[in-house]
């Protein structure tokens, strides 16, 4: 009996593909897709947690983060990556300039026997363990670049990243979901901008990230919010820091105006707002 060719790549497509192998990638356009297959949007030009998980023994941290480029849209721009295993570390990072420049990984701590952390070409930097447990890339060329992490090791944790503790979250699904129906109870479940709103809520609540300086001020405006005013704000003034208004006329100094008008009832800030919403001709709901 002849076995259909089909049927025999089939086979030898698994074959070739570990059945432990867990991915999580964040694109352009802010296009995420979580540990769990689970796809998101990241919708601002910050620094945020993206990975923290163990594979194959190592213990691993991804930071990310994205910025607009010149085509007004959301793109990971840099990446930071820490590796420790029995208390020997890798921190390694990289940019979009790096890429550009050909210069690879600006590597800070070298202790780990990672078979390949340099640079494979203008477009994109690798941090390879020798046996293949996991692989980290970031790229920049083409619309599906970003940032990649992969860990192909049967022995895989992801308890200290869970959602929201970072982006990549773990192999649960629904938790970006659920935390948004925690922070938005009124909200109707299907709606998914506030899914959005809620990824915006984590990121800049995220104390432990030194934010890039175009995200800076506005986390710190943020994280001063009072804590039964920061859901609203993320909710209300969330619009305002997209990639669309930040290409328009509006900007991080008009985010940081809404926050001062939710988080402080301030009224002078109220009415800054609705004057710069007007001149960007930007309907106002009364």
């Amino acid at each position: 009996m002849s076995i259909p060719v089909s049927a025999f790549l089939l086979v030898f497509l698994a074959a070739l593909t570990p059945a432990d192998s867990s991915t999580c990638k964040i694109l352009r356009y802010g296009k995420l897709t979580m540990f769990s297959a689970e796809e998101q949007n990241v919708q601002l030009p910050c620094k945020y947690r993206l990975a923290d998980f163990t594979c194959g023994g190592y213990k691993i941290t991804v930071t990310a983060g994205s910025s607009l480029d010149g085509k007004n849209r959301f793109s990971p721009s840099s990446v930071r990556v820490k590796l420790i295993k029995d208390s020997t570390k890798w921190i390694g990072f990289t940019n979009t300039n790096r890429l550009q420049e050909e210069t690879g990984w600006d590597i800070q701590t070298n202790d780990l026997p990672v078979d390949s952390a340099g640079h494979d070409s203008a477009t994109q930097s690798v941090v390879l363990e020798k046996t293949g447990v996991f692989k980290i890339t970031f790229s920049n060329g083409d619309d599906d670049d970003g940032v990649t992490v992969t860990c192909s090791d049967a022995t895989q944790d992801f308890s200290a990243g869970a959602y929201p503790s970072s982006l990549c979250g773990s192999l649960t699904t629904g938790v970006v979901a659920a935390r948004k129906n925690e922070l938005f109870t009124d909200d109707d479940p299907q709606t998914d901008g506030d899914r959005d709103r809620a990824i915006l809520h984590d990121i800049l609540n995220d104390n432990l990230i030194v934010q890039s300086p175009q995200c800076q001020a506005e986390a710190s405006d943020f994280q001063a919010c009072p804590g039964g005013k920061k859901a609203e704000a993320a909710r209300l003034c969330g619009p305002i820091f997209t990639a669309r208004a930040l290409a328009g006329c509006l900007n991080g100094a008009h985010f940081r105006t809404c926050l001062s008008a939710v988080c402080s009832d301030d009224v002078a800030s109220s009415r800054a707002l609705i004057e710069a919403l007007m001149e960007c001709q930007i309907p106002i709901a009364v």
